[in-house]
């Protein structure tokens, strides 16, 4: 059996954008995907159409270290957004934030 080599993904430092705490995030293909760095690590990719992906994609950054502020200028979506995804995945776990769990509905 051979050995195979496996490269490290390179990140060109100009097509990274910071997001706080040593964390990037690179947009690729006119925007349609996603990746997370940490450092120059990649952590993830996704396809931006995929909301539940997104959302985790969201909250694992906001673990990472990217400050909510900047994480929601990049993706262009509230800060509002973002707290609700981190509620939301306190409250009722990945699959309440993959399925779009509503906070109000359960403190009703």
């Amino acid at each position: 059996m051979e050995a195979q080599l496996i490269m490290p993904i390179t990140m060109n430092p100009e097509d990274r954008i910071p997001v706080g705490g040593k964390i990037y995030i690179s947009l690729q293909d006119n925007d349609r995907y996603l990746s997370l760095y940490k450092e120059f690590t990649l952590i993830k990719t996704i396809d931006k159409r995929d909301k539940a992906a997104k959302r985790l994609f969201v909250t694992e950054a906001i673990e990472l270290g990217a400050k909510p502020g900047l994480l929601a200028k990049v993706l262009q979506i509230s800060r509002q957004s973002i707290h609700n995804y981190i509620e939301t995945k306190k409250e009722f776990g990945i699959e309440g934030l993959l399925n779009g769990y509503n906070l109000r509905e359960a403190k009703v």
